[in-house]
């Protein structure tokens, strides 16, 4: 019950983070923060700003998203270890008592009340499964995968998906349901190896193998989502995306154009979020608007860009950058051709 109790608190964790991220980037103030500072902290933290405000305007809307999914994820793995540690407890305390010559004593907590409140937050579950998409970009980092030409697919929705897909593509939402019923039914086991004997050496030991199944869970998931987020948060280029680029990257290289590309850099803004900067040094004779085409034209489809634009800078170099779109998943591209 405990172990499932953990699970439940971060789905709730989920319902605020998507509450708070919600009010945040429907505010216009946050909404034009996010292209003022769309990658994180700028010098604005050593300013005397109020506290409650100036954590929020540190970061853009959607970078403090991120920050507080990795609290969310950590959180379920501090509970992992927690409920493995309590489980390893009791086992060994009960193994004492055994030898001891102790009374194995029947414990009658899980009745009526206990599944009552099963079922609530089961229910509670559901609804912020189906109708809020909790925890649906954690379902998507862990179920993507990566083609040979590094476009990215993660769990894919119909249009109009029923409530049972939804459920069923959302891993977070299974494995609470699972683990719900694994208590269940452990306890019915518990109780059922207790009905005979007070002295039945089996029972107790349903619920530390249920806490140590749900502690497996809690690492499964937390692990590589928590992992996959603070890449987000330290700017590394995503493993998904890589080995397209390297490709792509290849290919604008051997435009007769192009001398060399340095300086490239790639990571992940949020989900699904990609931005992207380079240097092209190109020919003295290159046409600037040639180069900046060939390389939305390479990059567009991993990206996720959408326009581009361009300002001659005399022989300095220019500068392209698309728009950054309002909605989420819009990718930015900047680019620096240097003059060879």
């Amino acid at each position: 019950m405990a172990g499932f109790a953990y699970l439940v608190i971060f789905d709730a964790l989920g319902m605020l983070n998507i509450f708070i991220s919600s009010v945040v980037t429907s505010n216009r103030e946050f909404r034009e923060a996010n292209l003022k500072r769309p990658f994180g902290v700028t010098h604005t933290l050593f300013l005397p700003l109020p506290l409650a405000i100036s954590v929020l305007r540190l970061y853009s809307a959607q970078r403090s998203e991120i920050v507080f999914a990795l609290a969310t994820t950590l959180f379920l793995l501090f509970a992992a270890m927690y409920t493995t540690k309590e489980s390893i407890e009791h086992m060994m305390l009960e193994e004492a008592g055994e030898k001891a010559g102790a009374k194995h004593e029947v414990s009658g907590g899980f009745g009526v009340g206990s599944i009552v409140m099963m079922m609530i937050a089961v229910a509670v579950t559901l609804i912020s499964s189906v109708g809020f998409s909790n925890h649906r970009n954690f379902a998507q980092i862990l179920r993507t995968n990566t083609t040979t030409h590094g476009v990215t697919y993660s769990t894919i929705y119909p249009q109009r998906p029923s409530a049972v897909t939804v459920v069923f593509n959302n891993i977070f939402t299974v494995a609470t349901l699972s683990c719900a019923a694994t208590v269940i039914l452990a306890a019915l086991f518990d109780h059922a190896a207790s009905a005979g004997s007070h002295d039945d050496h089996h029972a107790g030991y349903a619920d530390k193998l249920a806490s140590f199944a749900e502690s497996f869970v809690m690492f499964y998931l937390g692990g590589p989502t928590a992992a996959a987020i603070a890449k987000m948060l330290l700017q590394t280029s995503p493993d998904t995306v890589s080995g397209g680029l390297e490709m792509r990257l290849r290919e604008i290289q051997q435009d007769p154009s192009v001398l060399s590309i340095d300086r490239a850099h790639f990571w992940q803004n949020t989900y699904g979020q990609y931005v992207g900067t380079l240097e092209v040094r190109a020919r003295p004779d290159a046409s600037e608007q040639h180069v900046l085409q060939l390389v939305h034209q390479k990059l567009e489809g991993v990206l996720n860009v959408n326009g581009a634009s361009a300002q001659g800078l005399g022989n300095g170099g220019a500068y392209g950058k698309p728009p950054v779109g309002a909605e989420a998943g819009a990718g930015e591209l900047t680019v620096q051709i240097v003059r060879g």
